[in-house]
């Protein structure tokens, strides 16, 4: 059950499941940067509720005329507290348009003893969110390749998701784009409607969904990513781009995962599945 408060929020278009927040107007000026990459701000929970059984969706108010302040691929940081009081931060990948007015919505996965998923998935319409940023992941820009794959798992889904708007909201694109998302359970898949939606609408898009546990009728991939999936459906060595997000299982097979001795992290040598079938570090980049 979504819990959402009825406040007039000016410009904000995504769709989560039934809730819509309806673009009603459009400010005859130039919207404005509503958050700060050097300081947090608080904004006020305006949706909140299960999305499936971990993973929440939480919708922030930024201001009517106001937008996230960076295009496509980039986080932002959160700032919430422990059982313990003490402060915990943590970044995430906004689902959110860059140019969505009004809004910054979120899915955030609850893990077991996690602290900052605890804490967000306590949260009631009305309390505040700390939020600072946006910083830059990676640029986005359209027809910088033929061919783009996305390859994810889980609430890896958020940067990918990102990356489908930015590419497909620009009717100049002409990027053929595949993704293919891993799960365990049809129950843990995220974005499946919305997703859905987006391959009918773009010829140019093909969604492949991976799971460990299927129904009898299930008739995508079976399984985990493997070597045969990536040759089937990823471009080319040297032809097109990857971007790879996931658990740390996933990274280690598919990419190896990122460095995290560095400060901010960097991306690391490449490995796993995709070093074994020939692609390079600039074929490769890994969220």
């Amino acid at each position: 059950m979504f819990r959402k408060v009825g406040i007039a929020v000016v410009g904000a278009t995504s769709v989560f499941g039934t809730s819509v927040f309806a673009d009603t107007l459009r400010a005859p000026y130039e919207p404005q940067k509503a958050l700060d990459p050097k300081n947090f701000k608080q904004f006020p929970v305006i949706l909140t509720g299960k999305y499936n059984h971990d993973t929440a969706k939480i919708a922030v108010h930024i201001g009517n005329n106001c937008v996230p302040g960076m295009k496509a691929s980039f986080i932002v940081v959160i700032r919430g507290k422990d059982a313990e009081g003490k402060t915990v931060i943590r970044p995430y990948t906004p689902i959110t348009r860059a140019q969505q007015k009004g809004t910054m919505e979120f899915l955030i996965k609850k893990y077991p003893g996690g602290k900052m998923g605890t804490y967000i998935h306590d949260l009631h319409i009305g309390d505040t969110l700390d939020i600072k940023g946006p910083f830059m992941k990676t640029p986005i820009k359209s027809n910088e390749h033929k061919h783009v794959g996305l390859l994810c798992g889980g609430t890896g889904i958020t940067p990918m998701y990102q990356i489908l708007h930015a590419l497909l909201d620009d009717p100049s694109d002409k990027t053929k784009i595949t993704l293919v998302y891993a799960n365990k359970t049809p129950a843990d898949i995220l974005l499946k409607t919305e997703l859905q939606i987006m391959e009918r609408a773009h010829k140019r898009l093909r969604v492949i969904h991976v799971l460990e546990d299927a129904p009898f009728n299930w008739d995508h991939a079976l399984g985990f990513v493997n070597s045969h999936i990536i040759k089937n459906y990823m471009p080319k060595p040297s032809e097109g781009k990857i971007y790879v997000c996931g658990p740390p299982g996933m990274m280690k097979a598919i990419s190896g995962d990122k460095d995290y001795e560095s400060s901010p992290p960097k991306q690391g040598p490449l490995a796993g599945l995709l070093k074994d079938l020939s692609y390079t570090s600039d074929d490769v980049f890994k969220f």
